[in-house]
């Protein structure tokens, strides 16, 4: 081996005989001690004891001949029952002659080698001989070293193959272990050698300059060829097909046509920092700039919707933008430097190598490099990972999910699920990430007509046909509103509605539920099918529309266990199944499958190829819904299962008790009627009322009773493995399944509608119900599913007897997509809380007025009126109208009301009234004073549109002795101090002069107010005495970052208020 000389002739470095005896030793005293360790955990007996309390049970053990043969050090470690893996080879060796059930220590085994196979016992002393020999001997030579390595290498093998056979270990874990003892030696002996030399420190410079200098062009290089292949791939991943099974011809649109709105949805951790200061609303375009409650760009984005909202797309178009370089729209996408994306319903992509070999193999191969060093450059690499439906993972998707967020290294991650799989998300990401979650609002009502229009004129020529067409199909979704509510705001639904309407405007004019609209479009994809069948082949219409018939029966009860499992792009068995039917039908297989399912393009093997997939996961749900339907029919026929209508009534009897039924305790403690007015709020807060209302978590509340639940039973039969299943996996399943529920509702109302007698409380069983987060409960999906059953009498009955259960003792919040369903409720049954949430203007709303008189003749103790088109967005409008249904009632009482009223509609509120949330111009201050008296309030929440800036010295204090008072002022205030001085004004005439400037909410909306605006009005409000008893807030269409906000915070608590709650508005 060469060495280094210096000036004086002296050698430099590690003689070579050094550096052989070190590999040696190494070797036997960290490789061999390992194969002991391996003969005491097989032969020891030490599975279930320590290795004192084993010694203990050796014949002849005495604590005399402990302490002489094992030395204190030694015995150190056994009494402390220290792990195996610290004790040495001397230690080792000593442990497997006492306790292994080997030879007696003095038995000529361990000495003599007479035998042609040399015994266990003798080969384990050998190599405690060479231990011994080589901790004091002298020098070794390289030949000798390599002699003695491998002879110590046999002895090894030898060793684990006896002690294996002796303890009955498996062959192929023996066969492992040698391997991993061959390995280790390998490269042990590669890793001792010459290092550098130490005195030779310009040469050690270069050579670590030439060692960055090689991983930067390499990183180079290897990012200019894999984009260059991820260019390919994206262009065939990208595009978007609307509903190509729909119509006859060719209809694509891209991604970057896609109009895709998001909003904020708080989390855990964000519900904490009241003080947000993300946009309500952002365009898509921004989405990597939102930051979160700590004011860093997140790691994580979890950006969550409901099926159909337009969660691929978004992702397709992050792909389509990636590709135009630094013209890309997306901000802060042209900075990454490499996008990775991944369809978490792929089960054949296992690890992060083997998606960077699946999407780059060409460059893999053009650069030879080995993987692990091409890993660990993307470590410094900046990467987004595009993770498109987490909900649809399996087992081998989630454990790649999982290893992607734990990578080291500059990565961010954008993640696309169902709302119902958000915490399962949050399980998988490790505390050092963190993450925001973001909310894809779909398609706003108010943009529904826009959004016709344009896919209208893309279907058809005549401008005057657009006009006309578009006229007519909004008064359609106008009505289907009532029935579809917010999955209207689903782009995919209301495309599908669309395209429909372009084919067969009838039709649509007659749509009552979402089964309906997916019955009618599975309708003309086999009529589109019958067409080409008859065209291309000798058959006639009426037995081909027999053969397809037959084959969507089999397609439904395939498709119920691919959703089941959750396999979302078909399995080639799957795949084989469906041709081996057609075969059997004799219909050509490619037609077929072509008209239910869609073909794309997926990562499998090296690159993409094409598979079959259904055109979405709401029509795999559908398929599976009409499955169940079907099968739940004959299960019930099988029973002849009936339910007595006596037993019904006697359910829904339970929700018309009259006051004498009541228990007697609970009517002693009830509260003297002038106290009930200061019962809790509905849920709703007046002071951070949004536009969208409050938001919603889905609590686990489910009754189910798995031996007795018809439904249940059914999916038990048709997929047997859900019976060993913990509640868990059931409750998850169940939460996955809520469409698939909807679709079989709908498909046994429109075949076999006098079946739902029968299993209608059943299917209210397995009904998720939603919460706003004080804990209310919402009612969308029990109206969704009165909805579906086409308003059945006897699900309208257990949806009842249900709503009664949930709204005990709590508001049954109803927004206005559920009035027309809510109205029917109210047929069987009365909740006694009521909150009507209206969001978008009421006139609007038609079924308000005949709800509220029904209301009206109803035994309700409270009921809360919401208007927030008025109260938060400030429209221009008067609620009167919806007061005066309610005029005169002697049986329900308005409780709370937030909206805007004229004088007369101030007339006509009832005294029974104890909160009030009022927004109003000045002028009606006086005639509110007026009106207080009578009303004997307990809360009121004014809000004074004072935009026009009136002279403060006109404005009327609000006269209110009631102990709850929010005084906010709605003015666009800019930081500097007349605007803020003009505010202190115009808050001091407002106040009444008997509260000494003490009031419960003190407030301004619609401001413009920044971080230094902040600072001079609460500065403002200590100078002149004001103290809010609750908090002060502020709205303010500025940004105000959150370190920022701890500060105003801390002012606040320094000047004497209790919290300073700040709001971020559009």
């Amino acid at each position: 081996m060469t060495q280094v000389t210096n000036t004086t002739g002296t050698k430099l470095g590690i003689p070579e005989n050094a550096l052989c005896n070190f590999r040696c030793q190494y070797v036997v005293e960290n490789i061999g001690k390992n194969v002991m360790q391996l003969v005491i955990q097989w032969l020891g007996g030490i599975e279930n004891m320590n290795i004192k309390e084993r010694l203990e049970r050796c014949p002849g053990f005495t604590d005399k001949k402990y302490r002489r043969e094992f030395n204190e050090e030694q015995r150190s470690k056994i009494d402390k029952n220290a792990d195996l893996s610290g004790y040495d080879i001397t230690l080792c060796y000593k442990l497997a002659q006492r306790i292994c059930g080997l030879s007696s220590i003095s038995d000529r085994m361990w000495n003599s080698d007479s035998s042609s196979c040399p015994s266990l016992e003798f080969k384990l002393q050998s190599l405690k001989s060479i231990r011994n020999a080589l901790a004091h001997g002298g020098k070794i030579f390289p030949e000798e070293s390599r002699m003695t390595i491998e002879s110590l290498s046999n002895t090894f093998t030898e060793i684990l193959y006896d002690a294996g056979a002796r303890a009955s270990i498996d062959k192929a874990v023996i066969d492992e272990k040698i391997r991993e003892v061959k390995t280790h030696i390998q490269v042990i002996c590669g890793k001792i050698r010459e290092p550098l030399n130490p005195n030779d420190r310009e040469h050690f410079q270069r050579l670590q300059d030439e060692a960055r200098l090689f991983q930067s062009q390499l990183k180079v290089e290897f990012l200019k060829q894999s984009y260059k292949e991820i260019n390919d791939l994206f262009q065939k991943l990208y595009k978007i097909e609307p509903a190509p099974w729909a119509l006859h011809q060719q209809y694509e649109a891209s991604p970057t046509q896609v109009f895709v709105r998001v909003k904020v949805r708080e989390d855990k951790v964000l519900s904490s920092k009241k003080g947000l200061h993300q946009t309500p609303e952002v365009p898509c375009d921004q989405i990597l700039e939102i930051k979160n409650h700590a004011s860093v760009l997140p790691d994580v984005i979890i950006l969550s919707g409901e099926g159909g909202k337009g969660k691929t797309s978004l992702i397709k178009y992050f792909l389509e933008e990636y590709l135009k370089g630094p013209a890309c729209a997306v901000q802060r996408l042209a900075e990454t430097e490499l996008v990775l994306y991944v369809e978490a319903r792929n089960d054949q992509i296992k690890s992060f190598n083997d998606l960077l070999i699946r999407t780059i193999p060409s460059t893999y191969l053009n650069l030879t490099v080995a993987c692990d060093h091409l890993t660990d450059i993307l470590m410094g690499v900046n990467k987004l990972f595009l993770i498109d439906g987490f909900d649809e993972h399996n087992p081998i998707s989630r454990n790649l999910v999982k290893e992607l967020v734990n990578l080291p290294g500059k990565n961010r991650y954008i993640i696309t699920t169902r709302p119902t799989s958000v915490e399962d998300v949050n399980m998988l990401l490790p505390d050092s990430k963190s993450k925001l979650n973001l909310l894809l609002q779909g398609i706003p009502e108010d943009q529904h007509e826009n959004f016709v229009l344009k896919l209208f004129r893309s279907l058809i020529e005549d401008e005057d046909k657009i006009i006309e067409s578009t006229k007519e199909l909004m008064k359609c979704l106008r009505r289907l509103k009532q029935t579809l509510g917010e999955q209207l705001n689903t782009p995919l639904n209301l495309a599908l509605i669309v395209l429909l309407y372009s084919v067969a405007p009838e039709t649509v004019r007659n749509l009552s539920s979402s089964f309906d609209l997916y019955h009618e479009l599975r309708s003309m994809m086999t009529d589109k099918l019958v067409f080409r069948l008859v065209t291309c082949t000798d058959l006639t219409e009426s037995p081909v529309n027999k053969k397809c018939k037959r084959f969507l029966r089999f397609f439904d009860q395939t498709s119920f266990r691919a959703f089941c499992r959750k396999e979302y792009e078909l399995r080639d068995n799957t795949k084989e199944k469906f041709e081996c039917v057609c075969e059997e039908l004799n219909l050509p297989d490619d037609l077929v499958l072509s008209s239910y399912l869609n073909t794309k393009r997926s990562l499998r093997g090296i690159g993409s190829q094409k598979v079959y997939t259904y055109q979405h996961l709401m029509m795999l749900e559908f398929a599976a819904g009409c499955h169940l339907a079907r099968e739940v029919i004959q299960y019930v026929e099988s029973l002849q299962l009936t339910i007595p209508e006596n037993a019904i009534q006697s359910n829904t009897d339970r929700t018309h008790l009259t006051d004498d039924e009541t228990d007697q305790d609970e009517c002693i403690k009830s509260p003297p009627k002038e106290e009930n007015k200061m019962s809790e709020f509905s849920g709703l807060s007046p002071e951070k009322a949004t536009k969208t209302g409050d938001s919603v978590f889905k609590p686990r509340r489910r009754k189910l009773s798995v031996s007795n639940n018809i439904i249940w039973k059914v999916i038990q039969k048709e997929y047997p493995i859900i019976s060993s299943w913990n509640e868990n996996q059931r409750e998850d399943f169940i939460s996955r399944a809520q469409n698939v529920l909807m679709f079989m509702t709908g498909a046994i109302r429109a075949t076999n509608k006098e079946h739902l007698v029968s299993i209608a409380s059943d299917i209210v069983q397995l009904v998720d119900d939603e919460e706003t987060t004080n804990g209310q409960p919402y009612t969308d999906i029990l109206m969704k599913l009165v909805a579906e059953s086409g308003n059945d009498e006897h699900i309208i009955k257990f949806v009842a007897v249900e709503v009664n259960q949930l709204t005990k003792k709590k508001f049954c919040i109803v927004k206005e997509n559920s009035l027309g369903i809510f109205h029917q409720i109210l047929r069987v049954t009365c909740p006694e809380m009521i909150a009507i949430d209206i969001c978008t203007d009421p006139q609007l709303v038609f079924e308000l007025n005949e709800v509220l008189q029904t209301i009206s003749k109803q035994m309700v103790k409270k009921l809360s009126l919401v208007f927030r088109h008025m109260y938060h967005d400030g429209h221009p409008g008067d609620c009167a109208p919806f007061l005066v249904p309610l005029n005169g009632s002697t049986t329900c009482e308005l409780a709370e009301f937030w909206g805007a009223l004229s004088n007369e509609g101030l007339d006509i509120l009832p005294e029974c009234l104890g909160v009030m949330n009022l927004r109003l111009p000045p002028e009606q201050i006086g005639y509110l004073n007026q009106s207080l008296d009578r009303l004997q309030l307990w809360s009121l929440g004014t809000v004074v549109n004072l935009s026009h800036r009136p002279d403060p010295t006109t404005i009327e204090a609000v006269r209110f002795k009631g102990p709850r008072l929010v005084l906010l002022i709605s003015a666009v205030l800019r930081d500097c101090a007349d605007d803020i001085e003009w505010a202190l004004d115009a808050l001091e005439n407002l106040c009444p002069e008997d509260r000494n400037k003490q009031v419960t909410i003190f407030g301004y909306w619609d401001t413009k107010l920044t971080y230094t605006g902040a600072v001079l009005l609460l500065e403002g409000l200590h100078r002149r005495g004001f103290v809010a008893l609750d908090f002060v807030v502020m709205r303010s269409t500025e940004l105000i970052q959150q370190a920022q906000q701890d500060e105003l915070t801390n002012l606040a608590h320094s000047l004497g208020q209790k919290k300073f709650l700040i709001i971020k508005d559009p």
